[in-house]
């Protein structure tokens, strides 16, 4: 508690004069009694009032018009008992169900046994307040906690005579999400988050039998033992979890992501790279992501992937051999038959249409970006690359916002890969026109930890070096475009794939030794010895490694690439790097070893709060070396170290 008062804090502020508070000390005192007898004799509003807490406890204040906005998971709302709610005005808004911080909305943040109360009830560890007006949250619960009907006398007394089931869930997400199934289907049940609460019940003989997540049985072993042996006539026994057939409670992003990816999985399969499925799945990932830079809605989202994923079944027919029937004809068909809740029937009437010119960019945005997603797909526009120069004169035809937005998600794509690849790559560049040959390096190079990327002439092998920048070239002597001689000249030229290492792949009596004098690193002669094309690809991908790591440094915009996307390249491969964010004056460091988040610091700032900050920033320009910084002031699961950031930056641009 301030040692400062209500009274002086509102002297300070200028809301009222000491005459003023004398007068309202002589009657009540100071605190919360005088804040109502200054709005009863009118000197105080409840937006002053609000201020006025705020000013004292040092705790953010929200604005009525920003309560006013407010909306509230019935989910969150289910944590505190409505009459607890309504009573004291202490509203839950958010529940960090990790920590078990609860954030609560309250008009006067001196009402400890309240306080109390809602944090022993939630099961929180600790509350974060926030103040509000009093009249706003009275309306904001009007809106949002419709009063429950009473229910009969004689209702009430059975259902206290009758002894229920107790449901003991220290989670307060999930205690939460039980008190809410409860109330829907009016079944007795008693909510526990701590076994004092359980103990309580049963000493009261309101428990009739005792459930507990088999999960946190480790937790309360000591009130096992204690309950089963003093109340050995209950039953008392553990359950999977609280969902339907003891399943948890599945969420609807992630039901949604699943069954889409299901979808992707029945329709394309396993799809090898350059494939007609591969095509496919690439359409359908830039429609996901187009979309998203477009900020269309979920379910506008979820059906372009849908459409995305069965348009091209003619393609697919045709990989297996079967003589296609149009297009769209056949996944038209397939939504008819299963009669779609998802609109994509009219997504594929004015495809048809825009395919056919007869009509005009512009009218369907959904349509827009599946025609363009198809048609990038199709011309093989590369991470990095601009889609206009690589559709020529076909870029006209194309809407502009969704010609803009692919632009950004390939710009992005880019940026993730060189972070990906650039000091100490395991990429290796197969350019080579037998499918046998490329799957057979797919699975010996994957086994010896490298990734393979391919192509299957010499342009696109030039287009592909510069824009991935691999580790090494593997190169067959007979591909077609352009003599490998004059590719390698090419390759020497360039400023982006003058040092890459390139093994040149020939028939016995090919020339080449031409190919060793014209810049290759080395040559071999087929059938190719793999223990031996292997070592000499980790020797030349271990000097590259080498020179990279003190070379490479890789610079964008947070516009293009944001920092959370940054960390998350370099968390899933395992890179060892310092990242350093400037925003105007500000700038600061995010220090990463091994895929680890280790460090973080700006300005005063060190740790997770330096995290925070740095993740917070909207804008601004990065610069990524791959060093180790040897900084270590962050500790913990680096998953969470970032969700909780996220979580945390979305909170505050939500309020």
């Amino acid at each position: 508690m301030s040692e400062v008062s209500f009274g002086d804090t509102c002297v300070t502020l200028g809301l009222l004069n000491s005459v003023q508070i004398e007068d309202l000390r002589r009657d009540v005192g100071d605190g919360a009694a005088l804040a109502e007898l200054a709005v009863e004799r009118g000197w105080l509003d409840d937006d002053a009032v609000a201020h006025a807490w705020a000013q004292l406890f040092r705790l953010n204040m929200v604005p009525a018009e920003r309560v006013d906005r407010l909306s509230v998971a019935p989910m969150i709302l289910q944590i505190l008992p409505a009459d607890l709610i309504r009573q004291h005005l202490l509203v839950p808004t958010f529940l960090d169900a990790e920590r078990r911080v609860l954030s609560l909305l309250t008009a006067d943040p001196t009402a400890i046994e309240a306080l109390k109360a809602a944090q022993t009830t939630s099961g929180a560890s600790r509350l974060r307040l926030f103040v509000a007006p009093r009249r706003s949250i009275r309306s904001l619960l009007d809106r949002i906690l419709p009063r429950a009907q009473p229910a009969p006398a004689r209702n009430a007394i059975s259902h206290e005579q009758r002894p229920v089931t107790v449901a003991l869930e220290t989670s307060p997400e999930y205690a939460a999400l039980l008190r809410q199934i409860g109330s829907f289907e009016s079944s007795q049940v008693e909510v526990c988050t701590t076994p004092g609460q359980v103990s309580a019940l049963l000493q009261a003989g309101r428990a009739g039998r005792v459930l507990y997540r088999a999960a946190i049985a480790r937790e309360i072993d000591a009130d096992l033992a204690v309950w089963r042996e003093s109340w050995a006539d209950r039953p008392i026994g553990a359950v999977d979890g609280w969902g339907p057939a003891s399943r948890y409670a599945i969420s609807y992003d992630k039901a949604r992501t699943f069954l889409l990816e299901l979808l992707e999985l029945v329709v394309v399969g396993e799809a090898e790279a350059g494939s007609p499925g591969d095509r496919v799945r690439r359409t359908n990932r830039l429609v996901k992501e187009i979309g998203a830079v477009l900020d269309l809605p979920a379910e506008v989202r979820d059906t372009l992937q849908i459409a995305a994923l069965l348009a091209d079944g003619a393609d697919l027919s045709r990989a297996a051999g079967r003589e296609p029937q149009g297009p769209l004809a056949s996944a038209r068909a397939m939504i008819q038959q299963l009669e779609s809740p998802y609109p994509v029937t009219e997504l594929f009437d004015t495809l048809e249409r825009r395919l056919s010119g007869r009509e005009s960019p512009g009218r369907h945005l959904g349509a827009e970006v599946l025609y363009t997603a198809r048609a990038a797909v199709q011309v093989g526009v590369a991470p990095g690359e601009d889609p206009v120069s690589r559709l020529g004169a076909d870029a006209a035809r194309h809407h502009g916002p969704v010609l803009h937005a692919l632009t950004e998600v390939l710009r992005r794509d880019g940026l993730r890969s060189q972070v990906a690849t650039a000091g100490g790559s395991s990429v290796v560049l197969v350019a080579e026109r037998d499918p046998r040959f490329v799957e057979q390096a797919r699975s010996r190079l994957s086994v010896a930890g490298m990734s393979v990327v391919t192509s299957a002439d010499a342009a696109d092998t030039h287009r592909q070096a510069a824009l991935v920048r691999p580790a090494a070239l593997l190169l067959s002597a007979s591909l077609p475009g352009m003599s490998n001689f004059d590719l390698l000249d090419r390759l020497r030229d360039d400023t982006r794939t003058q040092e890459l290492p390139v093994i040149v792949m020939g028939e016995h009596g090919q020339n080449l030794a031409t190919a060793l004098e014209r810049g290759a690193e080395d040559v071999m002669e087929r059938p190719v010895n793999w223990e031996l094309l292997l070592a000499r690809l980790r020797r030349a991908v271990g000097r590259r490694t080498s020179a990279a790591a003190t070379t490479a440094a890789i610079s964008g915009q947070l516009a293009e690439l944001s920092l959370v996307d940054l960390l998350q390249t370099l968390m899933l491969s395992a890179r060892t790097a310092v990242v350093r964010v400037a925003a105007g004056a500000e700038s600061g460091e995010v220090h990463v070893r091994e895929g680890r988040l280790v460090a973080a610091e700006i300005g005063p700032w060190l740790g997770e709060e330096a995290l925070h900050a740095l993740v917070d920033l909207p804008e601004g320009r990065f610069e990524v070396r791959f060093r180790d910084g040897g900084l270590t002031n962050l500790k913990g699961s680096s998953e969470f170290l970032l969700l909780e950031a996220i979580r945390r930056r979305d909170e505050r641009r939500g309020a």
